[in-house]
């Protein structure tokens, strides 16, 4: 059995299809590749009547104690056929195809020896895990290594289960041990310390703010506002929403949260828009707000406001975080992004009207050969502002006359 991401346990499988794969090629047409399963038999036959290197015979003669015929001839010749020798001759080559797979093994052994290195983890350890493995909208600016975590299981020998945040649900918290480094306190003046302890004020524990990172409501008729925070020496992993209520020291740093991304009221802002006098109006529900990249540019990016994953083939909504009225005369398109379609992830179009105020959802459809994760803050979609005529409706006897009239399909084409 494979684990997930380490298809090294089942090298043997994947050799053999990296023969037959290339033994297809010589015949396939280069324009036509959809004839390659009429080669499957003469592959199959081709590859159970050659020699293999570990046991010296072929895989046809180890199990019916013969060679085939490779072919119809001409002259056929008499021969008696004696079971008992067939049968000796088959069991004395399966014998020594055993002792070749052992000596096989015994060498592959020997090599792997020379620089097989023992598993440095145990339970209780901090490990970073590669992050190579899991997908991301902005894969070339994402940390190398997500961590660190603590292992809390040891399942087999190399294999480990880690304690991941609830940011990292989506993700399995069992791992191989080729996808785990050990995590080293930080001892270079400049890096990344060990967190500070937490100070003691009333009986109860605090830690110190470092900054306010985004902001959602919930709630309809008694709101409720919420805070992500960064916690003072801690990581991006350690972030956690809190209620106002909770951060009534750091008004300071909500009032600056608050100018930065140019609130007019909480929970809400404004974003001017170029070509038209009306305005982009927001509301934050845990989302980013929408950015455009250039003064010139057409659309706004879209962020996800959840961590979540899209298996491959599906399709799975993504909460935006934010609820929008577009200006007087326009309506909203999403758009998809250039650089997650070179990936095989797009994106369903959607229109948003001036007298939709809900919560954005982007339907994102995973056609790529691989699981795809999104997390809090990627980009995700474009949102389009587009002039539109709303116009009145008329029923009238007929249509005035035109050149083309009731032609239908092609009719234009000249």
């Amino acid at each position: 059995m494979s684990t997930a991401y380490h298809p090294q346990t089942d090298g043997q499988t994947e050799r053999v299809n990296q023969v037959l794969e290339q033994y297809l090629r010589c015949f396939v047409d280069n324009y036509n590749h959809e004839d390659w399963v009429d080669f499957l038999p003469t592959a199959e036959f081709a590859y159970n009547n050659a020699a293999h290197e570990s046991t010296k015979e072929t895989p046809y003669f180890l199990e019916y104690g013969r060679h085939p015929r490779a072919g119809p001839t001409l002259v056929k010749q008499a021969k008696r056929t004696d079971l008992n020798e067939i049968f000796r001759l088959r069991q004395d080559a399966q014998d020594k195809a055993k002792a070749a797979l052992q000596l096989a093994a015994d060498r592959m052994k020997w090599y792997y020896d020379q620089y097989k290195q023992e598993v440095p983890f145990k339970v209780g350890d901090k490990v970073l895990l590669d992050s190579k493995d899991y997908q991301t909208t902005q894969r070339s600016l994402t940390p190398r290594y997500l961590g660190p975590f603590d292992i809390i299981e040891q399942l087999s020998q190399v294999t480990f289960k880690v304690k991941l945040p609830a940011k990292y649900r989506a993700i399995h918290p069992v791992f191989h041990a080729s996808k785990l480094i050990p995590y080293s306190t930080p001892s270079i003046v400049g890096q990344k310390q060990a967190p500070p302890e937490p100070e003691e004020h009333d009986g109860h524990t605090e830690y110190v703010v470092e900054k306010i990172l985004n902001h959602k409501t919930t709630g309809r008729v008694k709101v409720k506002h919420w805070y992500l925070v960064r916690w003072k020496g801690y990581g991006p992993e350690e972030d956690s929403w809190e209620p106002e209520s909770n951060l009534e020291g750091v008004k300071d740093l909500i009032e600056k949260f608050r100018k930065e991304i140019l609130y007019l009221a909480p929970g809400k802002l404004e974003i001017q828009h170029l070509d038209l006098e009306d305005t982009l109006q927001i509301v934050l529900e845990g989302g980013k707000p929408p950015h455009r990249g250039s003064t010139e540019a057409a659309g706004f990016d879209l962020y996800a406001a959840e961590d979540t994953v899209i298996p491959i083939g599906t399709r799975k909504p993504i909460n935006s975080g934010i609820r929008i009225r577009v200006p007087a005369g326009t309506y909203g398109r999403i758009a998809p992004r250039s650089g997650l379609a070179l990936k095989g992830i797009d994106v369903g179009a959607g229109v948003i009207d001036r007298d939709y105020t809900g919560v954005i959802k982007i339907l994102l459809h995973n056609s790529s050969d691989r699981d795809f994760l999104v997390t809090t803050g990627d980009r995700i979609a474009q949102l389009i502002l587009e002039k539109i005529a709303n116009a009145a409706i008329e029923v009238v006897d007929d249509l005035a006359a035109t050149e083309r009239g009731t032609s239908g399909f092609g009719s234009t084409g000249k």
